[in-house]
């Protein structure tokens, strides 16, 4: 081999090499911040693709009516007696005014 024709093969194998460096760790950090969860590539048994909930994708109103038209509304509504009737001592006064 020449010399011209080494330096190609070191230069072309250190392209090669350093490409799949950067494809790996490319593909590590996106496995890392979760881009795969959805393919299922990597799902460890769990065959459910979505991991969010139905009702975290409603806002706080929204929670609240469907609450109530589900009957699922625990809050405690305090209700306060009504006040006692005032006792009436009935006076034993007579007369008019002028």
């Amino acid at each position: 081999m020449t010399s011209s024709m080494r330096t190609f093969v070191r230069w072309f194998g250190s392209l090669l090499l350093g490409m799949m460096i950067v494809y790996l760790l490319a593909v590590a950090g996106l496995y890392a911040f979760g881009w795969f969860d959805d393919f299922g590539l990597f799902d460890e048994g769990n065959n459910s693709v979505r991991r969010t909930h139905v009702v975290d994708l409603l806002n706080e109103v929204e929670r609240v009516q469907a609450r109530k038209e589900l009957g699922l509304d625990r809050r405690r509504v305090r209700t306060t007696p009504a006040p006692p009737k005032p006792l009436r001592v009935p006076r034993q006064v007579s007369g008019f005014v002028q």
